[in-house]
């Protein structure tokens, strides 16, 4: 088969992303995490992520981000012993991508082995702060032109 220059888009990506890979020894495995919740906490992502139009990933990892800034702000010393710390995980596993933002603050801080449970934390602390708003309108700037 004859070569005539073109190249397939998803092909350049993935030897683009195999390259970079190769060049800075990034493993991307290390990205990926699994994650226990309970069926209570399932149905908190699954409210958040209807309320925000986010997906879960995005929940979860705003949820690891805002437990460290809230335990950091309690306590800077001993982020675990923060009252509401969960101690416990659930029973269904989830496979959660972590985004390199996110991965840098908990190695950061040294908590890779409770992400579980800053994960936890961070969702209770975020679902009990939205929970109580009133749900978003679903055009604001019409609804503002008719007050």
């Amino acid at each position: 088969m004859e070569n005539t220059g073109l190249v397939v888009p998803g092909f350049a990506v993935a030897q683009a992303l195999a390259s970079g890979r190769e060049r800075d020894g990034t493993d991307f495995s290390e990205l990926s995490q699994v994650l226990h919740f309970s069926s209570q906490h399932l149905e908190k992502i699954d409210s958040l992520m209807r309320r925000l139009g986010v997906s879960r990933r995005t929940i979860i990892n705003m949820a690891i981000k805002y437990a460290v800034e809230v335990a950091h702000e309690v306590n800077p010393d001993a982020l675990l012993a923060v009252k509401g710390f969960p101690r416990q995980v659930g029973n269904n596993a989830i496979r959660h991508e972590i985004t390199a933002d996110v991965r840098s603050l908990i190695e950061m801080h040294d908590i890779g082995k409770y992400c579980n449970q800053f994960a936890i934390f961070g969702l209770n602390k975020l679902h009990a702060k939205l929970a109580r708003k009133p749900a978003l309108r679903r055009n604001p700037i019409k609804a503002s032109l008719t007050r």
